[in-house]
Parts: C-alpha cells; sequence; structure tokens
C-alpha cells in the first residue's frame, strides 16, 4: 500500500481500479519539401484544423444531448484555440519559409509555445499549457493519421489517473464509466477540477508522482474531501473507506431533504441563501439544491479563452438564460472582474508585475469603456427576463463608483432612445473586498442599493497574503479579528443607511462562519449550489437570538484561534451540526 496527497478538487469517495492514461508523446521527424508542395502542405494544415474542429463541435453536441455540462462550454472555448494566430499562422510561415512538412511545422510551432507558458511563474498561465497541448496534439494527430482511441477500453467504476488530462480529453470523458479522476496537476480552478465537479465525482489534483507508480488494474482509493490516493490499500484501509463512502451517502440523502424547505432559524429570522456560479451548466445544480436564485454571476468565463470579444447579444443570451432560470428569485450580474488571475487573451490587453494590485474588476471597466458599454447595454437588456440586480466589483471609493453609475445611467438612456425595455426598479450594488471599501461603508452606501462583502478578496488584501500561494496558505485566516473587524464595519453601515448586505466567498461554507455572519445580520449568503444544503442546515438548527450573543462576543476577541474555539464550542452547544466539505 501507499498513499498520495494532493488538493482535494473535487468532494467524496470512490473505490475502483486504475485506467492509466499514458501520455501521448507524439514525435514528429523532420521532411523537407519542394518548393512546389508548400500550398499543398498548407492545405493539409488548414483540413486537419477544420477536421479538429470539427471533432470538438461533434464531441461538444454529443455531450450536449445528455446535459447542459461545463464540459461542453469548455469544447467551444477549446475550438477558439484553434483560431489563435500565434499558433496557426506561425505554422503556415514556417511550411512556407522552412519548407516542412505541415506536422513538422505545426508540431515545432506547438512546442515552442509550451515552453514559453510552462516557464511562467503564473500557475493561470500553466494550467493554459494543458489547453494548448490538448488541442496541438488532437491536430497533429490527424495530420499524421493517428487515431484517436483514448477511453474506448475504460471498464465500469475506473479511477482515471494521468499527468494532466486536457479538456479536449476531459471532455470525451465516458461518464457513466469514471469513478474518480486523479491528476499530477493542476488546482482547484483548473479544467479537469471544474469537469470533475460538474461530473460530481471524487477527484485529487497535484498528486505528484502517481502516474510513474500506479500500474492499470491496481486498486484505489480517492478521497477527494482531504486529497489523499491510496494505492493497493489494505482490507482494513478499504473497509473504513467503504464505511466513509455510506457515511457520505447517508449526508447526501439528508442535504437533498432541505433541497425545498427555506433558510429560516428556529426563531424565524430568514436569511436569502443563494447561488455563486460562473457557467451556465451550474443552473441545474442551483435548482436541485434548493439555491434562492443566484447571488454571484461571475461573467468573466465569456470573456476567457477566446481571441476575441463577445457580442452584446452573446452576452445577452447568456445572461437571459440565468435570469430566467433564476426567476421567481433574483439573480445579480456581477460586471467582468477581469485582472488578478484572470487574463484576457487578445493582446492589446497587457500583462502586469502585479496584477491583483492593478488594472483589474471596475478599474478594467473604467478604463476600457468600450468593453464595459456593452457588458452593461447586455445586462440592463437582460431586466425584460427576470428579476436583475448589478453589481460592481472591487470599488474602491465613492468617485469609482459615482463614475460607473454615471456610465450605467448613459447607456440606460442610450437604451430608451433605441426603444428598448430597460427595469426602472435595476438595483444597483457593489462589492466590498478591498479594506478602502469597508472602511468608508458609510459613504458608499448613501451611494448604492446594497453591498454583496467579498470574502475571499478582503481576507487576503486586508492581511496582504495570496490566497493562491500554498507557501503561505496557513496566514489565509478568515477569523483574523482584523477581518471580523471590517465585516462588522460593513454590515452595521449597511443597516444604518437602510440598504441590504450579502456576503459571498468560501468562508460561508463553514458552518460556523455562516452561524457568526447570521449573528451580524447579514441579509443574504451566496455560496457555491453545493454548499448551500450544509449552510441551510446549520442556519435551521440555530436562533437568530444565539447567534447575536455569540456574534457580540467572537468579534471582541484577540486571536482566530480563540475565535475558533469560541465559536466550535457554541455550536456544539446550540445543536448546529458538525458537516463534512464536499465541494
Amino acid at each position: 500500500m501507499r498513499e498520495f496527497t494532493g488538493i482535494p478538487a473535487s468532494g467524496g469517495v470512490a473505490l475502483g481500479r486504475a485506467f492509466v492514461v499514458a501520455p501521448r508523446e507524439l514525435t514528429v521527424e523532420r521532411r523537407d519539401i519542394a518548393l512546389d508542395e508548400v500550398e499543398a502542405e498548407q492545405m493539409r494544415l488548414e483540413r486537419a484544423l477544420a477536421v479538429t474542429r470539427d471533432e470538438f463541435a461533434s464531441l461538444r453536441d454529443e455531450v450536449k444531448k445528455h446535459e447542459a455540462s461545463i464540459r461542453a462550454e469548455i469544447l467551444d472555448a477549446y475550438m477558439l484555440v484553434l483560431d489563435d494566430e500565434m499558433l496557426t499562422e506561425k505554422a503556415r510561415d514556417m511550411i512556407r519559409e522552412d519548407r516542412v512538412s505541415a506536422e513538422y511545422a505545426f508540431k515545432t510551432t506547438l512546442d515552442e509555445m509550451l515552453v514559453v507558458f510552462e516557464a511562467m511563474e503564473d500557475p493561470y498561465f500553466r494550467e493554459r499549457a494543458v489547453d494548448l497541448r490538448g488541442v496541438g496534439n488532437r491536430v497533429v494527430m490527424n495530420l499524421l493519421g493517428v487515431a484517436y482511441r483514448l477511453f474506448e477500453d475504460v471498464s465500469d467504476n475506473s479511477i482515471l489517473v494521468a499527468h494532466d488530462l486536457p479538456p479536449s480529453d476531459a471532455a470525451a470523458l465516458p461518464r457513466e464509466k469514471v469513478g474518480a479522476i486523479v491528476t499530477e496537476v493542476g488546482s482547484r480552478t483548473s479544467h479537469t477540477a471544474i469537469i470533475a465537479r460538474s461530473m460530481e465525482v471524487p477527484a485529487v489534483v497535484g498528486a505528484d508522482g502517481v502516474v510513474g507508480y500506479v500500474r492499470a488494474g491496481d486498486s484505489l482509493v480517492v478521497d477527494g474531501i482531504n486529497g489523499r490516493v491510496v494505492v493497493n490499500p489494505t482490507d482494513e484501509v478499504e473497509a473504513s473507506y467503504e464505511e466513509l463512502g455510506r457515511e457520505l451517502l447517508a449526508e447526501e440523502k439528508r442535504r437533498a431533504r432541505v433541497a425545498e424547505l427555506p433558510a429560516t432559524t428556529l426563531d424565524g429570522y430568514r436569511i436569502e441563501l443563494s447561488a455563486n456560479i460562473e457557467l451556465l451548466a451550474e443552473l441545474e445544480a442551483v435548482a436541485r439544491h434548493g439555491c434562492d436564485g443566484v447571488g454571484l454571476y461571475r461573467t468573466e468565463f465569456l470573456f476567457l479563452h477566446r481571441s476575441d470579444l463577445p457580442s452584446e447579444e452573446e452576452q445577452l443570451d447568456a445572461y437571459r438564460k440565468v435570469a430566467e432560470a433564476s426567476f421567481p428569485h433574483s439573480c445579480i450580474i456581477r460586471t467582468i472582474d477581469i485582472g488578478g488571475d484572470k487574463f484576457l487573451s487578445f493582446p492589446e490587453v497587457a500583462r502586469e508585475i502585479n496584477p491583483f494590485l492593478g488594472l483589474r474588476a471596475i478599474r478594467f471597466c473604467l478604463k476600457r469603456r468600450d468593453i464595459f458599454r456593452t457588458q452593461l447595454r447586455a445586462i440592463l437588456r437582460t431586466t425584460a427576463y427576470g428579476k436583475v440586480k448589478i453589481m460592481f466589483p472591487m470599488i474602491s471609493d465613492v468617485e469609482e463608483l459615482r463614475t460607473a453609475k454615471e456610465i450605467l445611467a448613459d447607456v440606460k438612456r442610450e437604451l430608451e432612445r433605441e426603444g428598448r425595455f430597460v427595469d426602472e426598479a435595476l438595483e444597483v450594488g457593489i462589492m466590498v473586498e478591498v479594506p478602502s471599501a469597508a472602511l468608508s461603508a458609510d459613504l458608499l452606501a448613501q451611494e448604492c442599493d446594497f453591498f454583496s462583502l467579498g470574502t475571499n478578496d478582503l481576507i487576503q488584501y486586508t492581511l496582504a497574503v495570496d490566497r493562491g500561494n500554498e507557501k503561505i496558505a496557513y496566514l489565509y485566516e478568515p477569523f483574523h479579528p482584523a477581518v471580523l473587524k471590517l465585516i462588522k464595519t460593513t454590515a452595521d453601515a449597511a443597516h444604518r443607511n437602510s440598504i441590504w448586505i450579502g456576503i459571498c466567498g468560501e468562508m460561508i461554507a463553514d458552518p460556523k462562519a455562516a452561524i457568526l455572519l447570521l449573528g451580524l445580520s447579514f441579509d443574504e449568503f451566496s455560496a457555491s449550489p453545493a454548499s448551500v444544503p450544509d449552510i441551510k442546515i446549520a442556519l435551521r438548527a440555530a436562533r437568530y437570538v444565539d447567534a447575536r450573543r455569540v456574534a457580540e462576543r467572537a468579534v471582541t476577541m484577540t486571536s482566530a484561534s480563540e475565535i475558533r474555539s469560541f465559536l466550535t464550542r457554541e455550536l456544539a452547544e446550540m445543536g448546529v451540526p458538525a458537516v463534512r466539505c464536499q465541494w
């Protein structure tokens, strides 16, 4: 028996046999061509690109027949990679200028680009190298005439083990046969993790060395809760995980029973409990887990992994689907939060040395008003299809908010002149996620209709901790006294100025935080759909009056450890059940 540790990417446990996805190292020998063969080779490249595009389109359409899947959306983005001129034009030039075969030119260009991407320190770009490799290898295979037979021999309840799993491969997974996924690279935000969660199968990524050790047919246990992979477990270990699997199944049934129940405390305090989403495929989970609409629709995915900008009509179509699926509840559409760890692909948007403190979110929108106005037009037009609210991210002062509202008002007048419907009662809110916004919350509350406190960024900016850096992850502390003081300051300011306040971010998935924030009188919680049932169970087991008392005491404490211990004791006395996170 041997155990590997990685990053828990999709919750649950699975026991099965290993199906090892061997890396396809495509070897292409240089083949020189004559001058009169150049045109024919370039045509071969065009045909291979077209065939690959058609393969992805067919696979996407097949996936859509069975599910409104994230996998289908990723395949759409994949097809755009085939139009990347950095990749295709250089290969065409190499065929013409160096007089080499299409497969050699394309593979050489692909390898050069991969070296650049894989050398980047930014994990986002290293993950995009996985995407590029997956698309590029498929083109090379078509040029070489190599058949694509990756998963034809997968048996039932197989556990896929791979160095990486490009979305082109992951999208082709035989969903009914896959019990879990294990990769040596990746993060919780990688495509493999996203797809595993959409398939609702356990996944562990970043399990270094697992491919070199595991052999096809080995017995595996995948623990997607704790990030463990056990190879050839003993009978005792296997039995313990079988028991854990039964416990998780029982918990899932318990969670399903609360889907239709309101998030109301024992003494009648009602919380709106909505969902954070970024992909349309997540709307099914919003309904299944009993969410009160969408509290945060991250629109960045529409802008990423492509060489052009989404049109107004394309954005309208996506936003309309979210609004209609959320009805009769509301949906809050956040304007693009580009920057930080999310970058646009087209060249006129330059990368920065410190993107988290640079031109991101509302700063980017106010700089690129052409992009901003197009998105605002689409959002305003969406108000004809449901209860829509708009939210600006990373507002740091009143002037930013006023400028954004002025642009919004101008776009609204423009649409009205065109005779288009715009909801006059549209609520405009902001995300409070930087300390300057929290400290000036009284001023900001006079300029908007609601706050949504974004804990992920507020914590990292308050504590000067990069939340994506595993070396200092221990310093990322939601219960730090400074963080709680800023949260309380913001909530109090909202109440004083008679606007409602919500909160979103990973912090809310912890029942201790849920009860604390209930006690601070938040009106709305927004979390990942899968975490909503556990939050609802915690809220329904508590009394608002007790949560108020607990919160008042907690915010006076001097250390995170003291606060955590206090909350653990209080929740036990209140009878709030402990939960095992599976999202």
